[in-house]
């Protein structure tokens, strides 16, 4: 059996090898970064090698006279659209089975902007990099960016060889590409700081590798003319070439700038290998042509298309794969690569049929057949075949409400660059019509704690606002210091709004990602604390410091809803952690902070048990992703706390500082059997079961153009308060969905009992359909309506029935119309009872 690879004319075995290199340096990246921290940096080797290759086939066939840019192009295609194709479809087809609608639909334009080259762009202007992004790695197509960035060059550089001529101009073609790859590689160091993705997907910062594989080949070309390199030359250069590449793999990380001055000495390493090879080989050069290299080498275009889909539609539905998972992945990586490459790449290469007809069949059919599966993509909303099962559409889309970051709620107010109107807007005042006097102030952290201290203010009769801004932690000075630093100018934006208005809050609640920063900073951040508490205490502002939720190790906030499709997926097995992490963290901060005069309080004993914390509690997922409660969560987590005094205790002394003024249910032996808010807010006591629970509220829908789609809730006259109450208040608060007209109907018992009311979702008003109560205010604030009506009230007669129609008209002018349908959220409702009537005054 030989060992090394057959040589044949014009066939460069180490080449092969080379690839094999650079295609094992990116699978084995791509399945555990850990394992070769640098590998991504196969991809500038095999970026080096197009350039090597490309440039002589076009240069050889300019000074032969014989080069024509028809079939140049037929080649390109033969080699590079078959196999492109097969995967595009194969990961449409494996989509519809596992994608998500919204994933499915991501999927399909990738798979367009693959086609056509444009995958680099795509990826640059589509893919979010926001502060709750999902995980790049669940994108099975995003490693096709580098095909764009080739085949733009394939694109250009013929056509520039071609209009210059190679004849006889080697030396000055060497200083312009000499002169262009140092431009590429200047340009990337400084754009990468500022736009890493720039710098990373184009080809202007790409440039510098392709063009020092072009570089390599005319170098060749002028060597050949002069002495031979001698025998222990081309050791050094081999034997050093390696070393480049080797020190880059293990000591460049992703956390670093790269591409730019970094990506130089893989790019020197690359070319000097194929330098060597190219001027009588090394020792190093014939260790390349080892059979198994070779092999990996022949199948490297295959395996580098289908290594990441592979990974990412396993890692779509198990989550972190194990390491069985990832040699099994492997495995089936190499299988897919090796049918490819057999069977797809082969034939095609070995074609003899004209550009016409290449062009026909290798690509325009396919990206015919392309182009109609996603026209039936995006024509469904990236349902596909199950637009046609009503009942997965229906749980579907009642998941996806439910599954919502904490900054889809109106009442968060949340951002990176936070200036005054942000800080003072009205909706983020939280059980509190006027402005109240205690401040949820923090990072993102105290963003999705809204929802859980709202809760607790609920319960106990406090208002707060909240204000929290993205990665930047709740300091008096130094905040940005402790900031990423590409978020470091909004920090001290965001810290400046807030301390402009901080003086007239003499409670604050302070919430942060405190294990990142104490992990990264430690005493020196804790002193920061300290000092922030302190400041705040000497000016007798009542200070609570709200501890770390667990921070978990993996998280896939989808999971429920791909359970639909995949009844066998476990969410709650990945969604753990020790509880000594948090606690670690925790104990530390407790210590500093109730030194300073800060009470401490934590919500972790509701999210742990036995010493593990979970992130998915009664078949229901509390986070959007490893270190943040989704909306729904936060609610959940609130639903779960005010049952524990502990934590009750924490937040007392905000009922004196703070008192609510939102109107409540009147409390007394007389009211105990009325229902709560929290219970109003429930749909288990609305009729015809069409209030569907969602994070922020009650969703109510009419999607019938055949009656009214109400919902109604009915309290009987034994539950209601004491015979001298004579007027009862309802506050509602609407969030608006679409352009339906809400009505809102108020009903009680003897003449005249029933009151209509019309919101106008997509303006700014309610009106008065029906009846005259005492009195009635209405309130817009962005997306958010609320109205307060005062209704006289016979307690000893009166039953009190509350409707809700999401859709009762067209506009405000018409009559009611069941031929209306929309959809509402009920973000707050409360019932206040009084014992005198309120004036008489009319509407505004």
């Amino acid at each position: 059996m030989k060992l090394l690879a057959t040589v044949r004319e014009g066939y460069r075995a180490d080449i092969d090898g080379l690839r094999a290199l650079a295609v094992l340096s990116v699978v084995l990246f791509h399945i555990d970064k850990t394992w070769v921290p640098g590998g991504f940096i196969g991809v500038d080797i095999f970026f080096v090698i197009s350039g090597f290759l490309i440039t002589g086939n076009i240069a050889q066939d300019i000074e032969r006279g014989s080069f024509k840019i028809t079939e140049f192009y037929r080649r390109r295609i033969r080699r590079i659209m078959p196999a492109l194709s097969v995967v595009l479809l194969t990961c449409l087809l494996a989509g519809q089975i596992l994608f998500l609608p919204d994933d499915m639909q991501n999927l399909a334009f990738s798979a367009i902007a693959s086609q056509l080259s444009l995958a680099n762009f795509y990826f640059l202007f589509s893919l979010d990099t926001g502060y709750f992004a999902d995980d790049s790695t669940l994108h099975p197509l995003l490693h096709l960016w580098t095909l764009g960035v080739e085949e733009q060059f394939y694109l250009l550089w013929p056509l520039a060889l071609f209009a210059v001529g190679v004849r006889g101009f080697t030396r000055v073609l060497i200083g312009v590409l000499f002169v262009i790859a140092a431009a590429s590689f200047a340009a990337a160091q400084l754009i990468a700081p500022d736009a890493p993705m720039v710098a990373y997907y184009m080809l202007p910062t790409r440039a510098g590798q392709l063009m020092a594989g072009a570089l390599c080949y005319f170098l060749v070309r002028e060597r050949q003319s002069t002495t031979p390199f001698p025998g222990w030359s081309r050791e050094l250069m081999g034997w050093g070439s390696l070393a480049l590449i080797a020190a880059s793999l293990i000591w460049i990380d992703e956390s670093m700038t790269f591409p730019g001055i970094l990506a130089i000495p893989v790019t020197l390493g690359s070319a000097g290998l194929l330098l060597t090879g190219s001027v009588g080989g090394s020792s190093l050069s014939r260790a390349f042509t080892f059979r198994p290299f070779v092999w990996i080498g022949l199948i490297s275009y295959s395996l580098y298309l289908w290594h990441w889909p592979v990974l990412a539609f396993a890692r779509y539905v198990t989550g972190e794969l194990n390491l069985p998972q990832q040699a099994l992945a492997f495995l089936v990586m190499i299988a897919l690569s090796w049918m490819s490459f057999r069977w797809v790449e082969g034939p095609a290469r070995r074609t003899r049929a004209s550009f016409s007809r290449v062009f026909l069949t290798h690509f325009a059919l396919p990206t015919a057949v392309l182009i109609l599966a996603v026209i039936g993509i995006r024509a469904t909303d990236g349902l596909g075949v199950w637009t046609l099962n009503a009942g997965y559409t229906q749980r579907l889309a009642q998941l996806e409400l439910d599954n919502l970051p904490s900054t889809a709620s109106p009442f968060v107010c949340q951002g990176p660059y936070l200036d005054h109107d942000d800080v003072t807007l009205p909706a983020c005042r939280i059980n509190s019509l006027d402005e109240p006097r205690a401040l949820l102030w923090g990072d993102s952290n105290a963003g999705h704690y809204v929802a859980t201290v709202r809760a607790i203010a609920e319960d106990l009769g406090f208002g707060f606002r909240n204000i929290a801004h993205s990665a930047c932690p709740p300091l008096l000075e130094h905040a940005p210091e402790f900031a990423n630093p590409r978020t470091a100018d909004g920090c001290e934006q965001s810290i400046a709004a807030t301390l402009d208005v901080l003086d007239q809050y003499p409670a604050v609640i302070l919430a942060a990602n405190w294990e990142n920063h104490i992990n990264q900073w430690g005493d020196r951040f804790l002193d920061e604390v300290s000092a922030t508490v302190t400041q705040l205490r000497e000016r007798n502002v009542d200070v609570l410091v709200i501890g770390r939720l667990p921070q978990l190790a993996s998280v896939d906030h989808d999971c429920e809803r791909k359970q639909l499709r995949l009844p066998f997926m476990d969410c709650g097995s990945r969604a753990v952690i020790a509880r000594t992490r948090p606690d670690r963290v925790n104990d530390a901060l407790r210590d500093v902070v109730v030194a300073a005069g800060a009470r401490y309080v934590d919500f972790n004993d509701h999210l742990c048990e036995d010493g593990v914390c979970h992130g998915v509690q009664n078949g229901t997922m509390l986070y959007y992703n490893v270190g943040h409660l989704s909306q729904r969560g936060g609610e959940i987590l609130g639903e779960a706390v005010i049952n524990d005094e502990a934590i009750l205790q924490a937040f007392r002394p905000l009922v004196a500082i703070s008192p609510s003024d939102m109107p409540t249910i009147a409390r007394g032996p007389a009211a105990e059997q009325l229902p709560s808010l929290t219970h109003l807010l429930s749909p288990d006591i609305w009729s015809n079961d069409r209030a569907i629970r969602i994070s922020g509220g009650l969703l109510f829908r009419d999607e019938t153009e055949t009656g009214y789609q109400s919902s109604y809730l009915t309290l009987a006259p034994g539950s209601l308060p004491a015979s001298e109450a004579r007027s009862l208040t309802v506050t509602a608060i609407f969030r608006r969905l679409d352009a339906s007209r809400p009505l809102l109907r108020v009903t009680t018992s003897g003449p005249d009992g029933r009151f209509d009311f019309i919101v106008n979702a997509a303006g700014d008003g309610v009106e008065l359909r029906r009846g005259r109560p005492d009195a009635w205010t209405e309130q817009v604030d962005g997306d958010l309506i609320r109205l307060t009506a005062t209704i006289p009230f016979d307690p000893a007669n009166s039953e009190l029935r509350l409707d809700i129609l999401p859709a009762a008209a067209t506009s405000l002018s018409n009559e009611y119309t069941v031929a209306a349908t929309g959809s509402i959220v009920l973000a707050d409702l409360a019932i206040n009872y009084a014992t005198t009537s309120s004036p008489a005054e009319p509407s505004p």
